[in-house]
């Protein structure tokens, strides 16, 4: 459902890239998400008289790099704006596939010639959306006078996340699955459990597989994984290691979802799907504390 709410200035960052340092060059930024191709949309014509401003070849681009995956931000990407002194104070997202969200935002300057990056957040996804065009407003001072600029954005990206995430709650809502409260740490080793519930499915619901980070392994415990929760039951524990096997700091501060964890699950009868879980905050200090051990093991070798 599509609604109306106030723009609120957005935390937002121009790109730096790696032709000599030029502010807002376009530059790869490693995405193997295929929601991470952008899809280009022409502004409407739009000229501040006066001001040395002009948007009226405006265009927006949607990109969902990697690095923004894991705070499920994407990044609007302005281009096509001829301007002597122009700042990015805010910006909002209006798209039927989510809902609204604002944030107090850093000024974003504008150059001539520069793609401006601006990154907004996700609100929740909206499952059943209704049939609606998206488009990114733009808050932007020009020669001290803050306008509106709303220029129409492309779909494809953020239809790809939704479809993502949509799909990913489909599989919680009838069996939502979580890391238990109780876990103990060995070294590098840290044991705890996986607790798969019954939600809105009928029948069985198998456990399938699981799939750890860049940095941690995830796996049953003596064949823990597969497993099954039988038609009739509520709930199953599955014993699971977390592994530390990556053990070089640089990985570590690098990785953008160092504490996303996957689990496939068969509902029904159907293929498996996955979702992503992350373990608490307690379990995260173990996982640290592994990471830590991991490391200190290698600087004595």
């Amino acid at each position: 459902m599509r609604r109306s709410s106030p723009l609120l200035a957005l935390a937002c960052v121009v790109a730096l890239a790696g032709c000599g340092g030029s502010p807002g060059v376009d530059a790869p930024d490693g995405s193997t998400s295929a929601a991470a191709v952008s899809a280009s949309s022409a502004a409407t014509s739009s000229s501040w008289a006066g001001t040395g401003w002009d948007a009226s070849a405006a265009t927006v681009d949607i990109a969902f790099p990697r690095t923004l995956q894991a705070d499920r931000k994407i990044e609007v990407r302005l281009d096509g704006v001829v301007t002597d002194d122009a700042v990015v104070v805010g910006a909002m997202l209006d798209s039927p596939r989510f809902m609204p969200t604002n944030q107090v935002a850093e000024n974003v300057r504008i150059f001539d010639g520069y793609t401006t990056r601006v990154r907004v957040p996700l609100g929740a996804v909206v499952c059943d959306p209704p049939d609606a065009g998206t488009t990114v407003t733009l808050e932007v001072s020009v020669d001290g006078v803050v306008q509106s600029l709303t220029l129409p954005a492309p779909d494809e990206v953020l239809a790809g996340i939704a479809a993502d995430e949509c799909a990913m709650k489909a599989v919680q809502d009838a069996a939502p699955v979580a890391f238990g409260s109780d876990a103990t740490r060995s070294g590098t080793d840290v044991d705890t459990t996986l607790v798969l519930t019954r939600g809105t499915a009928a029948g069985d619901v198998v456990l399938d597989s699981v799939a750890g980070s860049v940095v941690f392994d995830l796996a049953g415990i003596d064949g823990a994984v597969p497993t099954t929760l039988a038609a009739g039951s509520d709930q199953v524990v599955v014993p699971v290691r977390l592994s530390a096997t990556r053990c070089d700091p640089h990985v570590f501060a690098e990785s953008k979802k160092t504490f996303v964890f996957r689990v496939w699950e068969a509902v029904d009868g159907a293929a498996p799907a996955y979702v992503e879980i992350r373990p608490p905050a307690a379990l995260q200090d173990l996982l640290q504390q592994a990471f830590d051990e991991c490391g200190s093991s290698s600087r004595s070798e």
